[in-house]
C-alpha cells in the first residue's frame, strides 16, 4: 500500500486525529478481501476521515465498531469466572 508510510508519519506527527494500532492481513492465507485494524479513536468518523484523506476509502469498506480490551492475565490474578450463555 503506497499511502502507509505517509499516515505512518502522519500519526507519528500528530497530524491524525486517530492512531491505527496493529494491522492484520491474511493475504498470505490466501484472503485478498480482508484486512483488520485495531485503531484507537474518540469517533468512529476520525477512521473514515484519515482514510479518506488519504484516498483509501476508494478501496476499503469501513465496519467500525467500538470494542473492550480483556486483560486475561488480570481476571487470571483475580480467579474470575466468565461463563457463556
Amino acid at each position: 500500500m503506497k499511502a502507509a508510510p505517509n499516515i505512518a508519519q502522519a500519526m507519528a506527527a500528530g497530524k491524525s486525529p486517530c492512531t491505527c494500532l496493529k494491522i492484520w492481513s491474511p493475504l498470505a492465507y490466501g484472503r485478498e478481501d480482508y484486512l483488520f485494524s485495531l485503531w484507537e479513536a474518540d469517533f468512529p468518523q476520525d477512521i473514515e476521515a484519515t482514510l479518506e484523506s488519504f484516498g483509501l476509502m476508494n478501496y476499503f469498506t469501513l465496519d467500525c465498531m467500538r470494542v473492550d480490551e480483556i486483560d486475561w492475565a488480570k481476571l487470571a490474578r483475580k480467579k474470575v469466572l466468565i461463563t457463556a450463555r
